[in-house]
């Protein structure tokens, strides 16, 4: 039996901590990302700036709170039972995002001129918007997938803290694909 729980414990806790380094080596790619943007583009909107700022400020909060829970194992049993949540969570994130790709797509497509220089900037937004649509969404799916079929363990968030993190990475990405 002790056998048994110390499995259980290596495993969530495993799966959890190499999610955290996962996402923490995401994180670094968001500072670096910021550095960038505000060194190259410091002529931009003011609406730009806040909107990055803000998101290295929650994605620093964010971090923050994932590294202290991952020092935090003594609770890590009790949250097991939550993850029919965060299954439901990825389930609702992946339909949201293959929607929100799926529209930006159709619209751009609208949007065509018959220009072919307009063409041609709209053909690399589309394939920018499949990129990190499609990126994110197969994500989504595998923490779907993993909270299935690996309830009992947390490899589901594992994944999840990455595909958490892909969307300030696809955000600060926004910027310099202009």
């Amino acid at each position: 039996m002790a056998g048994t729980t110390s499995a259980s414990v290596t495993d969530t806790y495993g799966a959890f901590l190499i999610g955290t380094y996962c996402a923490l080596m995401l994180y670094g790619l968001v500072l670096h990302q910021s550095y960038h943007y505000y060194r190259v583009y410091a002529a931009d909107a003011r609406w730009i700036k806040a909107l990055v700022t803000v998101t290295l400020i929650l994605e620093t909060i964010v971090t923050a709170l994932n590294m202290n829970a991952a020092f935090q194992a003594h609770n890590i049993t009790e949250a097991l039972d939550f993850s029919y949540l965060v299954s439901a969570r990825n389930t609702a994130a992946t339909v949201a995002d293959s929607f929100m790709t799926a529209v930006l797509i159709y619209s751009l497509q609208r949007s065509r001129t018959g220009i072919k220089r307009t063409d041609s900037m709209i053909n690399v937004l589309v394939l920018y918007a499949i990129n990190t649509g499609l990126l994110i969404s197969a994500f989504n799916v595998l923490c779907l997938i993993f909270g299935f079929v690996f309830p009992q363990s947390f490899t589901y968030i594992a994944v999840d803290l990455v595909a958490s993190r892909l969307y300030a990475n696809s955000l600060h990405c926004a910027p310099e694909s202009e």
